[in-house]
């Protein structure tokens, strides 16, 4: 309604739905071995995979493991060149190496039809993320998984990153008393 009066548009054609799509069944597992579980979950998948981790380290990581386990993967983050993510798009797509670990550079514009499973192996930044993440499964319709791993481990690294770096009451109390003597407002106001 908002888009529909600020743009001005007269009789609009309005397409809403859901952001759960009936194909792509979601699961959660808390696991202490993710690779393990990576390599569980890849074993019973057919079609092409992404496994999103946070950091391009782990991208490098998680592939050269999967890779020395027998399982075909490359990675793809913002610090490889535009000729390496071009070539390591084209091998993914061409289902040369089905499985691909990627940042969430990995991701606006990528519409492959026949990706079987999103695996997540830490936490997602927000559910928004997670669902355009996810969201790039079973995109030809049949079905897929989106499947979320985490320790207790993640939990904390979550707290870190977002709780932690509030701002403490005192942070902001001494912010307000600067902000008030510096524009001459009472306290209080």
């Amino acid at each position: 309604a908002d888009t529909i009066s600020e743009l001005h548009l007269e009789l609009p054609k309005v397409f809403q739905a859901s952001f759960a799509r009936e194909n792509i069944s979601y699961q959660v597992f808390k696991v202490e071995d993710k690779i393990y579980r990576i390599q569980q979950l890849l074993k019973h998948s057919t079609g092409k995979s992404i496994i999103y981790v946070r950091s391009r380290n782990s991208c490098v990581e998680m592939s050269n493991q999967l890779n020395s386990l027998g399982i075909a993967s490359t990675f793809y983050h913002g610090g490889i060149s535009s000729e390496e993510k071009t070539s390591r798009m084209n091998s993914w797509q061409h289902g040369t190496t089905p499985n691909i670990i990627a940042t969430n550079a990995f991701g606006m514009g990528i519409d492959q039809p026949d990706v079987r499973l999103v695996v997540h192996v830490q936490l997602p930044d927000s559910l928004e993320a997670y669902f355009q993440e996810a969201g790039r499964a079973g995109r030809d319709g049949n079905m897929a998984k989106a499947v979320i791993l985490w320790s207790d481990y993640d939990k904390l690294l979550v707290h870190r990153q977002f709780v932690a770096s509030y701002p403490t009451t005192k942070d902001v109390k001494y912010s307000y008393k600067k902000l008030n003597n510096y524009f001459q407002i009472p306290y209080g106001e």
